[in-house]
């Protein structure tokens, strides 16, 4: 069973496209129970969502089906089942296993609210499992991807914060020991319940889609995205 295996890696093929993960510790791999980071590596590269390829790792290692359809000894027709162009499929590479097991999900079958699967390492039978599963396999490259803008920052380590407004001008708020000091655009006590929520909330901040546009220079704006409202800088230990 796959309850005791390791993954190395997850590609996720559908609607033309695919896409292709694997676990950040290469060497120990990653546990099906949804724990463990992943990296993207195609067609971008990127930290995943840790939590979406989990989620569906998580699955595939409970994954039960209702029936199965023996070929005894031959080999189903791909085209009469929907696998020639299928919903979408998954291969999964597993830690010190030769061959990956690649999982193809069909059409969907007469027999309640189900769909053909074919399994690689079982070319003589189908079996009849839940109809949403390929839409779990069926996302947008940003569904794979980390939301999170600053995921290596812990929330607690930030030391410093700054931020400017067009109008306030520039704000500087640092930490000492339990409390906070504001330094700019006047030296006194900083409110800590305002300043860590506002840590806290930059800290864990996700976006909400990705935007591709030309970088800008070195220390220059992108013209592309206009004046900046806002430019907010946090320094952690």
């Amino acid at each position: 069973g796959l309850k005791d295996k390791k993954l190395a890696s997850i590609t996720v093929a559908a609607k033309g496209s695919e896409v292709k993960l694997e676990c950040a510790k290469k060497d120990v791999g990653c546990p099906f129970d949804g724990s463990g980071d992943w990296i993207l590596t195609a067609p971008t590269q990127d930290n995943a969502d840790s939590s979406a390829v989990g989620s569906l790792a998580s699955t595939l290692l409970n994954l039960t089906h209702s029936e199965v359809v023996d070929f005894s000894g031959s080999t189903p027709d791909p085209k009469e089942f929907g696998l020639d162009q299928p919903k979408g499929a998954v291969t999964l590479g597993i830690l010190g296993e030769k061959e990956p097991i690649q999982l193809t999900f069909g059409k969907s079958s007469n027999v309640g609210p189900n769909v053909y699967l074919a399994l690689s390492s079982e070319p003589h039978r189908l079996y009849l499992v839940p109809n949403y599963l390929p839409d779990m396999v069926s996302k947008e490259l940003f569904h794979w991807r980390n939301k999170r803008l600053f995921p290596s920052v812990d929330a607690a380590a930030v030391t410093e914060l700054s931020w400017t407004q067009n109008k306030a001008g520039r704000i500087r708020a640092v930490r000492s020991e339990d409390s906070w000091k504001l330094e700019l655009p006047i030296k006194a006590a900083g409110s800590k319940i305002m300043i860590e929520g506002l840590v806290s909330t930059l800290a864990y901040s996700a976006a909400k889609s990705i935007y591709s546009a030309p970088l800008a220079k070195e220390g220059g704006s992108n013209p592309s995205l206009g004046k900046p409202e806002l430019e907010v800088d946090f320094k952690d230990a």
